[in-house]
């Protein structure tokens, strides 16, 4: 599982996808910028949830 904050672009966000797609990973985009935690706590928590095979709220 990985979450990429867009449209803040340390890594391009090509070459994430393309990363991510390789390790058949389920990814996840958020408009935010590197501090997506705080500015969608939400997104990030329901995430984290599905990776450790919980119901996501």
């Amino acid at each position: 599982m990985a979450a990429g904050a867009y449209p803040h672009h340390p890594i391009h966000p090509d070459l994430e996808r393309f990363m991510a797609s390789r390790m058949g990973t389920h990814t996840i985009e958020i408009p935010a910028s590197h501090v997506s935690l705080i500015s969608h706590p939400q997104e990030v928590a329901n995430l984290i949830l599905q990776a450790a095979g919980q119901e996501t709220h």
